[in-house]
């Protein structure tokens, strides 16, 4: 759900690298303030770290070949990282099924995607046009008025 995802990447820029690198640094007035930041609850900062605190366990159980490429990830590889990570399958699956999701996207983004979504996003803007912003390159030269 895109709601959710906006709340999680506010969350996430509320956090200095050191959070996001080690969630479990945070205190409970830090906590609040992450909240306050990034317009959410303290208990959904909460689930959000521990939910970071669970993808931490599982990438850190597998080895830097299955990190690279978790396509090689079989049923007994599964096993294992959940095994050694203290999670169930189910949570290895999501985890990996949103980094496929992420990875397409990165893709669309890298291929020209993100300029194309801005000019779908145009007839979104008040006047269904680009709202007066030139496009991107400009037209060039001054403007009006200065030059010859």
């Amino acid at each position: 759900d895109e709601r959710q995802m906006a709340r999680v990447e506010a969350i996430i820029h509320s956090m200095t690298q050191a959070e996001r690198r080690e969630p479990t640094i945070i205190n409970g007035s830090r906590r609040k303030r992450i909240a306050d930041g990034s317009g959410t609850t303290t208990t959904q900062v909460n689930q959000l770290l521990s939910q970071f605190k669970q993808m931490q366990a599982i990438i850190d159980s597998m080895t830097p070949a299955e990190r690279k490429n978790p396509d090689v990830l079989n049923g007994s590889r599964k096993r294992r990282i959940t095994m050694g990570s203290g999670t169930q399958i189910q949570d290895l699956n999501r985890l990996l099924k949103q980094h496929k999701q992420m990875s397409k996207m990165m893709k669309k983004m890298k291929g020209g995607g993100m300029q194309k979504m801005m000019r779908g996003m145009g007839g979104m803007l008040p006047g269904g046009g680009s709202g007066g912003v030139p496009p991107m390159g400009g037209g060039g030269g001054l403007p009006p008025g200065f030059g010859s």
